[in-house]
């Protein structure tokens, strides 16, 4: 199964309602409505929108829970060169995959994209309270590898 950047669907809600940007290229319209150029009374308003695509860096972890439900954690390894070069690992949590995904699960070294926000989990530990940043995806896909035509 391919999904591309373009078929994934972004999705922020805005107070009432719910601005979609169905090929993920018009950002700038999500931004202005968020930005308040269309509601300026809504000015100030965050947005926690992430966008994600890198190589998954160990087989994703499923757990099925008692109550039906399915839990997906991948480990993504994203490239940049600014402000300095470096390989960043991060963790994705996807509540409810899809049973594509379960059936054909990606293997190391696959490229994924991931649309989602960023949360804050807690938890106490050896040593008291701990916590750490994950994504928590709506969305995960494959990604074509460039130049090939296949993932």
């Amino acid at each position: 199964m391919h999904v591309g950047i373009d078929e994934i669907e972004v999705v922020t809600e805005i107070g009432d309602g719910y601005v979609h940007d169905e090929d993920a290229t018009g950002v700038s319209d999500v931004a202005r409505t968020v930005g308040g150029a269309r509601h300026p009374e809504r000015m100030h308003m965050d947005l926690n929108l992430v966008v994600l695509s890198g190589r998954l860096a160990a087989p994703p972890e499923i757990r099925q829970f008692e109550s039906g439900s399915r839990l997906a954690r991948f480990l993504i390894t994203a490239r940049a060169e600014e402000p300095r070069r470096r390989i960043d690992v991060v963790p994705v949590t996807l509540w409810d995959p899809p049973d594509e995904l379960v059936a054909d699960s990606p293997a190391a070294g696959d490229r994924l994209w991931m649309a989602g926000s960023v949360q804050r989990r807690f938890w106490s530990g050896e040593g008291g309270r701990r916590s750490r940043l994950e994504i928590v995806a709506s969305q995960v896909a494959r990604r074509e590898e460039e130049g090939t035509g296949s993932t």
